[in-house]
């Protein structure tokens, strides 16, 4: 943090050469800014590595909350999915009322021929 772009990315084009916790790295990062103090470099490298490890562990927290997400959505379907006697209770319930419907409508048929025949009469 608080480096210029140039600066962070010449520590970047080292940090791919060498280990940042080498002593070669630091040596050859204050040959190349030599405006920057040792101690200045040493709190870059610090705040380097706690960098890392915070994206590190985002990248788990993430990993971890998409698979306990995965596996709620999984959970959810299989109590979606009614189970053989719940399909078939449906479909007993379905068949009666089919069967009130149709018996309606027959007692409604009944009910306008008997109006006819005694609007006939």
């Amino acid at each position: 943090g608080g480096w210029a772009t140039e600066e962070h990315f010449a520590f970047e084009r080292l940090k791919a050469q060498y280990k940042v916790t080498s002593s070669g790295f630091v040596k050859r990062l204050q040959g190349l800014l030599p405006t920057r103090t040792p101690e200045e470099i040493s709190a870059h490298v610090e705040w380097f590595k706690q960098h890392e490890e915070r994206l590190a562990l985002r990248r788990r927290l993430l990993q971890q909350w998409r698979d306990a997400r995965a596996q709620l959505r999984q959970q959810r379907q299989c109590q979606d999915r009614p189970s053989a006697e719940d399909e078939e209770a449906e479909r007993q319930r379905q068949r009666e009322q089919r069967k009130r419907d149709r018996e309606e409508r027959e007692e409604k048929k009944k009910q306008i021929n008997e109006w006819k025949q005694r609007k006939a009469e």
